[in-house]
């Protein structure tokens, strides 16, 4: 992990179909260092450039010297430009960037600033820039906001959800219906509800503008989706996607317009991917459940 992103958990997207078989190519962005370097996103510009971030320091949401670095790929090259920091809040951990490019073919980074070291006190930030595209160093920000929202039928989705496992819980062991309870009891917190949300994987842009931002809570250990229909101006949220560890959404469309969320397993075993469903551009949910694929709690990404 503190070589760092380095494949970017990705091979870099690169696919060529040489005699049937595809090619994956990786490099490191920087040499093996004994800092933590962690959550990467990357995303391919216009000009065919890959741009890439990441989060970088002595720990995580405890190490206050925790930031926001970046570099860039020219395309055809095979070396990485010098990294660069992307996003620096002084004494504040910078955690979980997620790098998007919206249907204007501007660059957002979406990430949370930890205000207290602990995740659930994660509060989420964006910037935007249309000028992104300079042969090294970082973008010059047009916009910096905050994404606050206030979670849409938040109290009563989780009430029905969790009182519908207690209804059909049967010998479920004592540990596992406090946590329930205790869903319950954070749900009504509007302190909790509101702050704590976190970013992993890339937005979602539907046809019509709307932009999907995929959240997790460490403190509910379910998610949630950030929407905006005016690039970033106002927010609002979807209801939660209530279950057990389903974090970290990866959202995408199907042709008949239906969204889909994949979800990493953070909950009891069996590990397995979780899954939800919107019909209304993610407004609202079906109840999560088990795909049957395997995860043992790694980050997912469709």
């Amino acid at each position: 992990m503190r070589s760092a992103l380095l494949l970017l958990a990705v091979s870099l997207g690169c696919f060529a179909q040489t005699a049937g078989r595809p090619i994956y190519e990786s490099e490191l962005i920087f040499p093996l260092e004994h800092w933590h370097d962690h959550a990467s996103s990357v995303v391919e510009l216009p000009n065919g450039d890959l741009f890439a971030c990441w989060y970088h320091g002595s720990g995580e949401k405890e190490a206050d010297d925790v930031k926001i670095e970046a570099a860039r790929l020219h395309r055809g090259q095979h070396t990485w430009t010098p990294r660069f920091t992307l996003a620096d809040t002084p004494g504040f951990p910078d955690t979980n960037p997620a790098l998007f490019l919206d249907s204007r073919h501007r660059l957002w980074l979406l990430w949370p600033v930890i205000l207290a070291n602990r995740w659930e006190t994660a509060l989420m930030k964006y910037r935007i820039s249309s000028r992104y595209e300079q042969p090294d160093g970082p973008p010059a920000w047009d916009i910096e906001d905050n994404i606050l929202f206030i979670p849409n039928n938040f109290s009563a989705t989780v009430k029905a959800t969790v009182d519908s496992w207690l209804a059909g819980a049967q010998l479920q062991p004592t540990a596992r219906l406090d946590s329930w309870r205790r869903l319950l009891d954070r749900a009504n917190d509007k302190y909790f509800a509101r702050l704590g949300w976190m970013t992993r994987v890339h937005p979602l842009q539907l046809p019509s503008g709307r932009i999907l931002v995929p959240l997790y809570s460490d403190g509910y250990s379910f998610s949630i989706i950030a929407i905006t229909d005016d690039f970033g101006r106002t927010w609002s949220s979807s209801e939660p996607l209530v279950g057990e560890g389903n974090i970290q959404p990866t959202i995408v469309r199907r042709r008949d317009g239906t969204l889909v969320a994949y979800m990493r397993d953070n909950g009891p075993p069996p590990k397995r991917v979780h899954i939800s469903s919107s019909r209304d551009d993610g407004v609202t949910w079906s109840p999560v459940h088990d795909t049957g694929i395997p995860n043992p709690g790694a980050g997912i990404e469709a």
